[in-house]
């Protein structure tokens, strides 16, 4: 039985307030519905998730590009809430790899991976995701790489490259709550 959800997305820009609010929501039920969040612990689409499954009694594991608490907070500018633990990197590695480091670990731990909106980050946890044979759950509904991701995925399975990942469309936020069920069933 599938426990871990990771949440992948924009971390920078522009949100839209409905968005926001459907994150909060979808932490909230991941909270109710006692599963464990992964993210990345930063701004953005994981935030939001995750500010919902912590406010809501919800289990939060955020992995950090930082070695340490201060690090997080004051050189990566990210936030110290929305998650119940912290998980730190052990060695130091270049500027641009931190997040590579990071993005590893919480892809690997997740049984499955949604993806919300979403620019380069994003599009390397879900080749990652791919690489380590996840399901993966995207919101067509939302912007950005999610919904190019889509379009490579489809792409690369009709040429016949995969790696074992299975891919889900979802509508909207409903239909991600549905398909997490399904998947941990």
């Amino acid at each position: 039985m599938c426990k871990k959800i990771a949440i992948i997305g924009t971390a920078f820009g522009e949100i839209e307030n409905s968005l926001k609010t459907n994150c909060y929501e979808l932490g909230k039920w991941l909270a109710e519905n006692k599963y464990i969040v992964l993210t990345g612990a930063c701004p953005g689409i994981s935030y939001y998730v995750g500010d919902g499954a912590v406010k809501n009694g919800g289990e939060v594991i955020g992995y950090s590009p930082a070695k340490n608490i201060s690090e997080h907070c004051d050189l990566y500018k990210f936030p110290n809430e929305g998650y119940s633990k912290l998980e730190f990197l052990k060695e130091n590695y270049e500027v641009n790899e931190v997040y590579f480091r990071r993005s590893i670990n919480a892809i690997h731990n997740a049984d499955i991976v949604v993806s919300i909106n979403g620019g380069r980050g994003t599009l390397s946890e879900l080749f990652l995701a791919s690489f380590f044979s996840k399901k993966i759950i995207c919101a067509e509904f939302s912007e950005g790489v999610t919904k190019e991701f889509i379009k490579i995925h489809n792409y690369l399975e009709n040429i016949d490259i995969e790696y074992g990942e299975e891919l889900l469309i979802a509508k909207d936020l409903e239909e991600i709550k549905e398909k997490i069920i399904k998947l941990c069933t």
